[in-house]
């Protein structure tokens, strides 16, 4: 197929992006409204509320970063698609920065190491930590993106060595950093509790909450064209094949870190499965085992369900969810002391409410972020060298 044949296309953002950008904008206010009338009469639950939410919507910032690397370095047609998602997602890091501010001032209420500080564990290098992180995930997807939209402007044939030259150290940056960040923000609300595994539990999560977010996206935009031709049923097959393995990876990180603490048996440690598995909490426990892996892989066992985006995108929906409960799961014990009388005590529903208007009010400003990142350059990478490639595909229905 000719190059000209491929500008022939208009890949401009649907002109309904506008509207959405603009829903999006007064959800979030909405919810970011709710959530400060809950700070104001509820601290506590505000805080395990406002640490679900802001994990969830940087975590899908981290995870399409991640992706949109990890494309780069690997190729494949699936993530040509999907760049332009994965690009106004991986841009949503200012935003998140400033969603961050009201978490840090905070911090030193509720977290267990305040009145003990280490030389690691310590409110100065705590924020210093947090805003390496920030500025190590700003530079890499500004640069990645802003690199990669060079490919509307004209071919650029020693674009992709430089892309890959710079992804691959990317993704052994973005691992470090996320590890570090799920330990000081997440994992050290339990004192004296470790995990080795922890930071790869919130890769995996990460990771299949983008690629559930790129199939919503491929589902809204393949309504209109010139994408209702090019999603063909291979390139979403490819990326449900992902969130399949991806499913599959985060369950096995999930079983490896409880069968090693099982298997250590030191009461320091199986005291933080102890506080998540009785009582109230052991329901959520079942529904996650049972709704964050082994449903979702029975029916991604289907080839033709994984080639339909008219049903991968529900599942996809749901997986979104599974990652607010695993979180909560994750998050909202840790404000509790664990002593026996409150093993397996459930959060009252301050924090409940809590948890949805996090989800919602920051979600809906992280959307309207989105929208206005996407509607910035066209849909599609015109002059990228796979695309002859993909509209041939898509010429030939495959």
């Amino acid at each position: 197929m000719s190059d000209t044949h491929v500008r022939e296309f208009d890949y401009t953002v649907p002109a309904a992006a506008a509207g959405w950008q603009r829903n999006s904008v007064i959800i979030g206010v909405i919810g970011a409204i709710a959530l400060a009338v809950i700070g104001v009469f509820w601290h506590q639950a505000f805080m395990r509320g406002y640490l679900v939410g802001f994990m969830l919507w940087l975590g899908l910032s981290l995870g399409c970063m991640a992706l949109l690397m990890l494309q780069y370095v690997t190729g494949g047609l699936w993530g040509l698609v999907s760049r332009r998602f994965l690009e106004a997602a991986a841009k949503g890091f200012p935003l998140m920065a400033i969603i961050f501010i009201p978490f840090a001032i905070a911090a030193p209420s509720f977290y267990p190491w305040v009145d003990h500080q280490t030389w690691w564990l310590n409110f100065p290098w705590f924020y210093i930590r947090a805003a390496i992180y920030f500025v190590i995930w700003t530079a890499l997807s500004y640069t990645v993106s802003g690199w990669g939209r060079r490919y509307d402007e004209g071919p650029a044939p020693s674009l992709s060595g430089k892309l890959q030259a710079i992804s691959a150290p990317g993704l052994i940056l973005y691992v470090f950093t996320i590890t570090f960040a799920a330990v000081d923000w997440v994992m050290s609300l339990t004192h004296g509790w470790v995990s080795t595994i922890y930071g790869l539990l919130y890769l995996a999560g990460q990771g299949l909450s983008a690629l559930a977010f790129v199939i919503i996206m491929l589902w809204l935009v393949s309504k209109y064209e010139p994408y209702r031709t090019i999603v063909t049923r291979t390139q979403v097959h490819d990326i449900g094949k992902l969130m399949m393995a991806f499913t599959l990876l985060w369950a096995y990180f999930s079983y490896s870190q409880f069968l090693i603490t099982w298997s250590a048996n030191l009461p320091e440690e199986i005291q933080w499965y102890l506080h998540r598995i009785r009582g109230a909490w052991a329901p959520v426990a079942i529904f996650i085992v049972m709704f964050h892996f082994f449903v979702p892989f029975g029916i991604m066992l289907s080839q033709e369900f994984k080639r339909s985006l008219n049903r991968l995108w529900m599942l996809a929906v749901f997986m979104i969810f599974m990652r607010v409960v695993d979180l909560f799961w994750y998050i909202a014990p840790n404000f509790d002391a664990p002593h026996p009388e409150q093993a397996g005590a459930f959060p009252e529903l301050q924090v409940l409410l809590a948890v949805a208007a996090s989800v919602i009010g920051i979600g809906g400003l992280w959307l309207a972020f989105f929208f206005f990142n996407l509607r910035k350059a066209p849909l599609a990478p015109a002059y990228d060298p796979q695309m002859p490639l993909l509209l041939s595909m898509s010429e030939h229905g495959h």
